[in-house]
């Protein structure tokens, strides 16, 4: 869609099909350009940031690490897995007693478990800060310590941050902040949950999921990828600051001031190595 935009500050990489962004006002005017041209397909936008570009695939956390040979019997005992471990969630009283049940499993993707639900945002700033930070877990994959760092310009080999725009076409559903579309589901936390779980305020977060059948679960979500900018991290870096208000400390509030963070890792049973744990940020 971008490819043919001559905007200021911006040129287009045709063997790699990814636009460089150079200046925030050329950024902010192809967010807006992609915004109003999906708008008028009926379709709505979200971004994602990331610190790379992994095949030009785009998985849910729960089946990213064995994507390239998995077959439909370990999706299967993977989807198993994160069921079996929602139901002990609801019934041990990790989640807060409002929160209804179709919340449960996005809740636990914002918080660290991998799950079927992709991470996304509705602000363009938020995604640019997601491309320019990595996140390093603790000593292995079920370990509930992890950290958000800051790239680093000079030792990072990958030099840009990537914001992927992502189209979708879905509808309000009975549950307030789900939407459903044809082959997609979508939910705004901030919505759907009550705002003593501050994490998805803070990080204007939503998050999808793609519908399957009785026969098969799908897990790439790249057809929804509409297009992809790459700035370099200098850039980036230059462009976010570092404000309170963009501060790991402030995107991932810590328990004393999210107490749905709290309960849930007071409460939340002990993960696996195929969905990891609730995580403790900074710890």
């Amino acid at each position: 869609m971008i490819e043919r935009l001559s905007v200021k500050g911006t040129e287009w990489d045709t063997h790699n099909e990814v636009l460089h962004v150079y200046n925030p006002h050329a950024l902010t005017q192809i967010a807006g350009y992609v915004k109003y041209q999906l708008a008028i397909k009926n379709k709505i936008v979200h971004y994602r940031g990331q610190d790379g570009i992994y095949a030009k695939k785009m998985y849910p956390s729960i089946f990213r690490a064995n994507h390239t040979n998995i077959k439909q019997d370990g999706i299967d005992r993977l989807i198993r897995i994160i069921k079996e471990y929602i139901s002990v969630v609801g019934e041990c009283g990790a989640f807060q007693t409002d929160v209804k049940e179709y919340a449960y499993e996005p809740i636990l993707q914002q918080y660290g478990i991998k799950t079927r639900w992709l991470d996304l945002v509705d602000n363009i700033w938020v995604a640019l800060w997601f491309s320019c930070y990595s996140i390093y877990l603790g000593p292995n994959k079920a370990s509930r310590y992890a950290n958000f760092e800051k790239r680093n310009p000079a030792k990072d080999n990958n030099k840009f941050a990537y914001i992927f725009i992502l189209g979708f076409e879905y509808d309000k559903t009975g549950h307030p902040g789900y939407y459903s579309g044809k082959s997609i589901d979508v939910i705004d936390l901030r919505m759907a949950i009550p705002s003593t779980y501050i994490r998805p305020h803070a990080q204007h977060g939503l998050l999808c999921k793609l519908k399957g059948d009785t026969n098969r679960q799908p897990i790439d979500m790249s057809s929804y990828i509409v297009d992809v900018i790459i700035i370099r991290i200098d850039d980036a870096l230059s462009w976010l600051g570092d404000g309170e208000m963009l501060r790991v400390h402030t995107l991932f509030p810590p328990p004393t001031y999210d107490l749905g963070y709290a309960q849930l890792l007071d409460k939340s049973p002990k993960g696996n190595q195929d969905i990891g744990n609730v995580l403790m940020i900074g710890s």
